[in-house]
């Protein structure tokens, strides 16, 4: 009776066992790993720079803070579940182990002025933010009557600083003044700034030299080719309006087979341009 009691004590225990190892234990949520490093010029605010892990789908908060004189650029690296990549703050989803970067840029302010007698089509005249080794062109217009001279400033990265249409490239902050001096006696082709329309016509007071001062200001001037091209005309041309204000039949030719056809184009296009 004995030995019966102790066998079905024993065959009770064996089937629990079986059943215990027979029956898988639950397994508990994946668990990734997210790795964050960061450029020089910031830092990460969340969840901080480092080896984190989190719970398969968890939502993680991203946050990167530019250091003075830096700017957030975007994420790079795992970025496919990053809400925003060009955000400095936004999330990611944690479905893998990722490795992400946060990418600061340096930038750097230019300050641009005029003295009497010009004006800045490119970039304008404020202060502006560029990138670390941005190219940043450079377009200065005289006012009638007034010749662009030079740039002077933190002038070291400029291009050519005698040309009014050049560049500047940003290695820091600068402060740069474009520099303008009235011509002493406006010679015949100069008033009005239409020098060689001037010299072909005559005079500064032809009605087709109004047409071409108005396409100049309310079209070319609008616009960086535009304005690229006035500052080129405005360097190259005096000479030659003065030589051709000098030869009569010169300026007939100039007149009928150059002047004439641009001004009857940009008068047919007026309801274009001027709308």
């Amino acid at each position: 009776m004995r030995k019966m009691k102790y066998l079905a004590i024993a065959i009770a225990l064996s089937l629990s066992f079986s059943l215990a190892t027979a029956v898988p234990a639950m397994a508990g949520p994946a668990r990734y790993s997210l790795t964050i490093s960061m450029t020089h010029g910031g830092w990460i605010a969340q969840p901080d720079d480092g080896t984190f892990i989190y719970d398969e789908g968890t939502v993680v908060d991203l946050m990167a803070i530019p250091d003075p004189g830096y700017r957030f650029v975007a994420w790079t690296g795992d970025v496919d579940t990053i809400a925003d990549i060009y955000a400095a703050t936004t999330t990611i989803t944690m479905n893998g182990d990722y490795s992400i970067h946060a990418a600061f840029y340096k930038w750097y302010f230019l300050a641009v002025t005029t003295t009497q007698g010009g004006s800045i089509a490119e970039p304008g005249e404020d202060i502006f933010a560029y990138d670390e080794g941005a190219v940043v062109n450079l377009v200065a217009i005289p006012d009638e009557g007034n010749r662009f001279v030079e740039w002077t400033g933190d002038v070291g990265s400029i291009d050519d600083v005698y040309a009014a249409t050049t560049t500047i490239t940003m290695n820091g902050d600068y402060f740069i003044t474009a520099n303008f001096q009235k011509l002493s006696i406006p010679p015949p082709w100069g008033i009005g700034g239409c020098f060689i329309a001037t010299a072909a016509y005559g005079t500064p007071t032809a009605k087709q030299i109004d047409v071409l001062r108005e396409f100049r200001d309310v079209v070319l001037l609008k616009s960086t080719v535009g304005s690229q091209f006035v500052a080129l005309y405005y360097k190259f041309s005096p000479p030659v309006a003065d030589f051709i204000a000098g030869h009569e039949v010169l300026r007939t030719m100039v007149r009928e087979l150059l002047v004439d056809p641009v001004v009857r184009v940009v008068e047919a296009a007026g309801d274009v341009w001027r709308n």
